[in-house]
């Protein structure tokens, strides 16, 4: 894990595979520290993408 920010009702991890990141909403009881290894899994219904150049999401371009 490369961050963690506390929002309250959950926080927000960075997620560090390789060269890429990975940021992921968990619920504020879950116990990280930085630099532990986690495995995660996800509900690709949830997936938000967006475009790296401007920052719009890919759910809702075009």
């Amino acid at each position: 894990m490369h961050d963690v920010e506390n929002h309250g009702v959950e926080k927000i991890v960075t997620l560090r595979t390789g060269e890429k990141f990975i940021h992921a909403t968990v619920p504020a009881q879950t116990v990280l520290r930085i630099e532990d290894t986690v495995r995660f899994s996800w509900n690709p219904e949830k997936v938000v993408l967006f475009d790296s150049g401007s920052g719009v999401s890919l759910r809702h371009a075009g």
